[in-house]
This record gives structure tokens, sequence and C-alpha cells, in this order.
């Protein structure tokens, strides 16, 4: 006879009755109901829940942290007749998936069993919002990935479509309320809150702009001779150093200062010098952007066009002049985040202006699920057990984890390996065997595999699932 499964993370609520949840009985605790004769003790009644199969059982010490890791019970008592009363008994199972239990009644000599065991399982709702013009990877992958962890993923609602942003900044305040503003006005699945969240697929997400100096023994050498120079002056092609690119075409309020110009440019600050050390001033109308290169259609723009003025003919003692200016230019990209105190989670469809493929995009999303649903615990407050290779910090921020990579603080790259769990602090990882950046993986390592099928999914102890992204900010 098939099982019952038993969805322990959710309040039993009839809005939650439908697909997986056949009736209400099956959302949150078991519900036992006796009916008994008046003058019978209501104690005379016992309800005992034994685990069939309880491969993902809570340590003890997680278990005195969280009593949610432990089976909980309530009993009340109510009238239903002169000659009848009722005693109903609420047994919240414990929070992991994948464990069996049966039921049995006991009164007097009588004992009654349940005719199915129950299955723990817990639920989580999502919806996909998007950028225009920004694809979203099938997903079916995702799920499945979660499914073998007693967790179903179920997105209701359709996915919804935002307006297109080239680059989504998310480094002040400011900017990440943008981005939720942004998604909550795709998001229709606050019904289920607080067991639903966000999934925001946008174009890129580029690392703060940051001040480049460019000085003179960093700049190629410009060969002069007579008559290179027309009366106006002469256009120099300046390309920025490799992986170092304009903070240019990225948001349009930074496009727009100065005049339309951009503040890719710190003010005053271009200038050229000779073979004898001398320094001279370029205007900065004389510094432009050369649209005409950059890395791909998405854009990446890393090349100046640098008008000489006439007066570099005086000049022609030296044989060549080299370039000094500082740049604001794009410290790097993210793949995605979860946002810490909203139900939202962003992924980036591409970075350093090219696409990101599937596989990639689904490394990021369920990292950043990961640590929405409570990756990785640290073994305090009412987390489960810290795991033997969790992390913090290292060049990553978060709790993370560095199963089969190794980190020494005084290498170029300090992370080597290849690690083996999804939820390692970045994408990819040197490993020295191979003598590049491997791919970090989608899936959990065995150590983390344990956890998420034990991880409390209740939606009140779900911080980052409690507050929608309809408040609009953070």
């Amino acid at each position: 006879m098939a099982d019952h499964d038993q969805w322990v993370n959710l309040e039993k609520d009839p809005k939650f009755v439908e697909d997986e949840v056949k009736a209400l009985a099956r959302a949150g605790a078991l519900h036992v109901e006796v009916q008994m004769k008046k003058g019978t003790k209501p104690n005379l009644l016992k309800v005992r829940v034994t685990p069939v199969s309880e491969p993902n059982k809570h340590s003890a010490t997680e278990q005195g942290r969280n009593t949610r890791f432990t089976l909980l019970r309530t009993r009340k008592v109510a009238v239903v007749s002169k000659k009848k009363f009722r005693v109903e008994d609420e047994i919240q199972l414990p929070a992991a998936g994948g464990n069996k239990y049966k039921v049995e009644g006991k009164v007097k000599k009588k004992v009654v069993e349940s005719a199915k065991h129950v299955i723990s399982w817990r639920k989580i709702y999502y919806q996909v919002v998007h950028m225009a013009g920004v694809s979203v990877p099938p997903l079916a992958s995702m799920e499945a990935d979660h499914e073998v962890h007693f967790i179903k993923m179920k997105m209701k609602d359709a996915p919804n479509v935002v307006p297109f942003s080239t680059n989504t900044d998310s480094n002040t305040r400011a900017e990440r309320n943008h981005v939720v503003q942004t998604a909550a006005s795709g998001y229709t699945m606050d019904r289920y809150e607080p067991y639903t969240v966000c999934v925001f697929f946008v174009n890129m997400i580029a690392d703060p702009m940051i001040d480049f100096v460019v000085d003179p023994t960093m700049s190629p050498a410009y060969t002069l001779g007579p008559g290179i120079f027309s009366s106006s002056g002469e256009d120099i092609s300046f390309k920025l150093p490799e992986d170092k690119y304009l903070w240019w075409g990225l948001n349009t309020i930074d496009d727009a200062r100065n005049g339309g110009r951009g503040n890719w440019l710190t003010p005053g600050s271009a200038y050229f010098q000779g073979d004898d050390g001398v320094s001279h001033r370029i205007p900065d109308t004389d510094v432009l952007v050369d649209t005409s290169k950059r890395v791909s259609a998405l854009g990446g723009f890393d090349t100046l066009k640098i008008r000489l003025p006439w007066s570099a003919r005086n000049l022609w003692s030296s044989k060549t002049i080299r370039f000094g200016m500082t740049l604001k230019v794009v410290l790097g990209f993210t793949g995605g985040y979860s946002e810490p105190n909203v139900n939202l989670i962003t992924v980036a469809a591409s970075a350093w202006w090219q696409p990101n493929t599937v596989a990639e995009q689904l490394q990021v999303l369920n990292h950043e699920m990961g640590h929405k649903l409570g990756m990785v615990p640290d073994g305090t407050g009412k987390e489960l057990d810290r795991p033997a290779n969790f992390y913090t910090g290292q060049g990553h921020q978060g709790p993370h984890c560095a199963n089969n990579a190794v980190y020494n603080s005084a290498a170029a790259d300090p992370w080597e390996g290849p690690p083996t769990c999804v939820m390692f602090g970045a994408t990819s990882c040197h490993d020295p065997a191979i003598g590049f950046h491997r791919p970090a993986p989608s899936t959990y390592c065995p150590d983390c595999q344990k956890l998420v099928k034990k991880l409390d999914l209740y939606g009140s102890d779900l911080y980052g699932f409690r507050n929608s992204v309809r408040r609009g900010h953070i």
C-alpha cells in the first residue's frame, strides 16, 4: 500500500492543498483525533509515532539547538456532546525529509495502526522574473537536484518579463533596493509566502567601478617624428592593459555624467610624457572612448582614442611619448547573489560581455538557492551542525564548503581544487592538475547532501524568505 507524503515544513493552510499536497491533513503536523466516552480519562489515549526508516535523523546536539529537529506533540480536548468528548493530537514530525514513520493509537489494550506510513517532505515555491531579451535556462535539473534531497521546488505562476537593463548594479543599498523593486514588478506569487523565492534572471552584474591609475611605465611607447601631426592634432589609439575595461555602457546614469561623456575618466588626470620625463596635460575633451572597439555586441570597451595636441610638435627632440591618467574600470563580475533579507535570488545571463552557459547559470542558481535554504550551517543558534569543510571569508563572502579545495593565503591564486560542492564560494577554482580553472559543480558534496536533507524549511524560520520583494526595499 502506498505511503503518505507529509509536507512537514508547510502550515496547515488550505492554500497549500494542491498538486503534491493531496489533503489538508498532509500539510504540517499529523492530526490524530479520537472520540471518547464522557468519564474516560483523556490520558488513556496513547499515540505513538515510530520511525520505520530514519536515515536523516538529527544529531543530539542539533536537537538541543532547535526543537523542530525533534518530534513535537500538542494535545487538546473538546466537548462533542453530553456523552462524548474529542481528543486531538497534533504531532509535528522532525524537520528533515526522507524519513518514514508509522502512527499507532492505543486505548487500554486496543491498538490501532495507521493504514499507511508517512514520509517526510519539504516544499518551496519559486517564480521566475527575467529581463526582456534575457533567456531563462531549463529549470528541470534544478528541481531534480533538490528533489533527491526531499525538497519539492514548485513554480506555479508563469515567468514574467521586466524591462532590460545592461547591468544590475548591486553595490549600495539604493542599488540593491532598485533590483528588489524591479523584480517585484514581475512577481505574483506572494500568496504562497513565506515559502516563495523570486528568481530574477538579469543581463549581467558588474562589480563596482574602481580607480585604475595608468602611469607612463604601463603605457606603450608611441614614436614621434616630423610631419606626423596635422594642424588639429593626431588621434592615437590607446588600449588598456589586459582585463581592464572602462566603466562605460553599463549604467545610463553614469554614462550621462559630465555632459554625456561619462565618469570613466578622472577630470584633469590625462597627460603625456616625453623621453625627458616632463608631463604635459591633455584636455579631458581630447580623451574619448573608442566605441568602434568592444569585446562583443554586449559591450566591453577597452580602447581610448586620444587626440595628441598640436603642441606635441615641441617634443621633436623626444623619440617617444607615453600616456598617464586615472580611469574608472570594472573590478569584475558576479554570477548572481542571494539577497539575505528578501526572498530574492539573482542570476546573470552574461559576464565579461560574454554569455554564461546554461550549466554556469544553473550552478549559480543552485548555489544561491542553497544559501536561501540555510546552507552552509555554522552549528550555532537553530542551525545544523557545522560540516567538516565549512569556511567563511578567505576571499568568499558568506558561509561555504571547501570540500576538496585547499586555501593558501600566500599564493597569488589562493584557492586550488577542484572543489566537489556547489557551495564552494566561487564558480570556478584553479586546478593545478590541469593547469587552469575548473568549474565548480552544480550539486552538493556527500557531506552537504546529508545537511540539505535535514534543513528546517519552516517558513517563519527562513530569514531570507520572510521578507517579500513586495515590500520594495531591503
